[in-house]
């Protein structure tokens, strides 16, 4: 399961922050959940952040549609959870 924002634009630090901290919070009471931002355009350089939260951008979101476009729910599935 994951806990998830979504963006236009390339997340800043602050952002990365909130959803990571959250993921915290939700663990403490129990609730086991990944982070993850979902951003509308490239976000290449936010993809390794020290928050260690999953960054899908414009390029992941692509390679997923064309994916399932292709019939290969198991080659999508992989790319969001990797």
């Amino acid at each position: 399961m994951y806990v998830v924002d979504l963006t236009l634009r390339s997340p800043p630090d602050e952002k990365i922050d909130d959803v990571a901290n959250l993921q915290l919070l939700l663990h403490r009471k129990g609730v086991f959940v990944e982070p993850m931002i979902i951003v509308g355009e490239y976000a290449t350089a936010k993809k390794r952040n020290i928050r260690n939260v999953k960054i899908l951008d414009l390029e992941d979101l692509q390679a997923i549609i064309n994916s399932l476009i292709g019939g290969n729910l198991e080659e999508a599935r992989s790319k969001i959870s990797s």
